[in-house]
């Protein structure tokens, strides 16, 4: 059946266990984010280029997560490679 199909009553008792479950994950997306970053290019000794192809993300994606965890407070590899 097609959710549009679904009367406004039968969606409510359908979203009704997703709405009182706990949250399942005790990280946010965004600390995971951080947590994959972070470590994935301490992993690869502060190369930036190999993290992010590593993550499948953009050089210029990994930069910026990088300048802001830095401005936040937390420790950054300090740069080696061919960024």
């Amino acid at each position: 059946m097609i959710w549009s199909q679904f009367t406004p009553e039968e969606r409510r008792e359908t979203l009704e266990p997703f709405a009182r479950r706990q949250r399942v994950c005790p990280f946010t997306m965004e600390e995971l984010t951080r947590w994959a970053i972070l470590t994935t290019v301490q992993a690869y000794g502060g190369n930036r280029t190999w993290a992010a192809r590593h993550l499948k993300l953009s050089i210029r994606t990994i930069r910026g997560h990088l300048v802001r965890y830095r401005e936040d407070g937390f420790y950054v590899p300090p740069f080696r490679g061919t960024d």
